[in-house]
């Protein structure tokens, strides 16, 4: 089973361009980019690989990388109503747990990275409904995933 890299930085950056082309001040808030920091990814590698096993991190980078990609396009379809857990969420969890073996304690705790990270970001958007331009984006990048 492989994970879905490249379409997820596929769909990452159609929305972060449709996004760019809107450039209202309510569309920028939902760019993707403004909350994928590699400088957070750095560290949050640092931290979970040493959770998850201290002597030798099981997430690489690259995958730690795809985590909050999934967690940041989990929250913008969340916020605008598109269903994501069968595209993004399930797909990244089989990933780990069949092709990385991790173990029940360690999906518990990526699990949890999501579901934080997609809070904070679920947070940082601004209120009320999602903006019919964004929801469409969303909807379309999503269906190029499969």
């Amino acid at each position: 089973m492989k994970f879905p890299a490249l379409k997820m930085r596929w769909c990452l950056v159609i929305l972060a361009t449709v996004i760019a082309w809107s450039a209202s001040a309510q569309t920028e808030a939902y760019d993707p980019r403004t909350y994928v920091i590699e400088s957070e990814i750095r560290s949050l590698h640092g931290k979970i690989n040493t959770i998850l096993e201290p002597n030798q991190a099981p997430i690489s980078m690259a995958e730690m990388r795809r985590i909050v990609i999934s967690s940041v396009l989990s929250a913008l379809a969340e916020k605008c109503k598109v269903p994501w857990a069968t595209q993004i969420y399930l797909p990244m969890m089989a990933y780990f747990r069949h092709s990385k073996k991790l173990t029940e304690r360690q999906m518990t705790l990526l699990g949890m990275l999501h579901g934080a990270k997609q809070g904070y970001v679920l947070g940082d958007l601004p209120a009320g409904p999602c903006p019919p331009l964004i929801r469409d984006q969303i909807t379309r990048a999503m269906s190029k995933q499969n």
